[in-house]
């Protein structure tokens, strides 16, 4: 679990204003639990309001730099530009604040290719893919220019949830061609099950995957599993069925090493963001799992 959620509490289901959701960020990297928090999500559009409700909850100089993760607009260039400028501020500076990692939705090849290649080597670039027939030749064309991919597992309404087989053709093809991930979306639960889309009463249900079958299929398919198994996997709502201990964890008979499981973490399944950091520690430590 470690570094594994990026902190979205600006997006839905919870939707926070911006000086909460700085605050909560900085309480969680405070606390207890901060080696699970990677990076905060924030739109590029939005880091002047960030850099407003920051001012007055950051100290000085922080021991160790808050990390942002920047999402771009339809203007990729000038995002990309204006994430140069924030981390040569004043501001960023004074207050040890970097964005490593932009996060930029592409629509085909030749689009990953053409803002591929303006990303600066100081950022990480995530590019958000459709999970439709152009698939492989997208993860191709992330692994031709070293960049990563990001694929939605969900949303508020059941439309925006992609069918177990889609998510794991993404992962299969991104262990095929090397390229690391992250996920987004509908991933509040470890373990996939049927759950409100919302905080809000009376809130529509529906089947959400779990970010425990999400990250453990990946490792697993990283291992060789194949894709029938490992959408099994995905589609596991029984806590039970993953059994953890010192050498590694096991599910209906697979297994894969402490090893296999911390190069997937390291190098290919990487994190995903959510609008809840608490939610997925509490229910975790809720089935005895952390």
């Amino acid at each position: 679990m470690a570094g594994i959620i990026d902190y979205a509490g600006l997006f839905p289901p919870a939707k926070l204003d911006m000086a909460t959701a700085v605050a909560n960020y900085l309480n969680y990297r405070n606390g207890g639990h901060s080696w699970i928090l990677g990076k905060f999500v924030v739109p590029v559009s939005r880091l002047d309001e960030f850099q407003h409700a920051a001012s007055s909850l950051l100290p000085h100089e922080n021991s160790t730099p808050v990390l942002l993760s920047a999402l771009c607009g339809s203007d990729a260039r000038n995002d990309l530009d204006r994430c140069r400028d924030f981390n040569n501020g004043l501001f960023a500076a004074w207050h040890n604040i970097v964005i490593d990692t932009v996060e930029i939705k592409a629509a085909s090849p030749e689009e990953i290719a053409s803002i591929g290649g303006i990303i600066p080597e100081f950022l990480s670039g995530y590019f958000e893919i459709s999970l439709n027939d152009a698939l492989d030749e997208m993860v191709h064309a992330l692994a031709g220019i070293k960049k990563c991919a990001k694929v939605r597992t969900g949303g508020v309404t059941p439309d925006a949830f992609p069918s177990a087989t889609d998510v794991i053709r993404f992962i299969t093809a991104c262990s095929a061609n090397n390229v690391p991930f992250k996920a987004t979306a509908g991933l509040h639960h470890p373990i996939c099950s049927t759950y409100a889309f919302t905080y809000e009463p009376g809130s529509p249900r529906g089947r959400m995957f779990g970010f425990l079958n999400l990250f453990l299929c990946s490792a697993f398919i990283r291992a060789g599993m194949n894709g029938e198994d490992a959408a099994d996997i995905l589609n596991e709502s029984a806590s039970h069925a993953f059994q953890f201990d010192e050498q590694g964890v096991e599910w209906r008979g697979f297994h894969i090493d402490g090893e296999q499981l911390k190069a997937a973490r390291e190098g290919f399944a990487l994190s995903f963001g959510s609008c809840s950091f608490t939610e997925p520690i509490d229910e975790l430590q809720a089935l005895n799992l952390l």
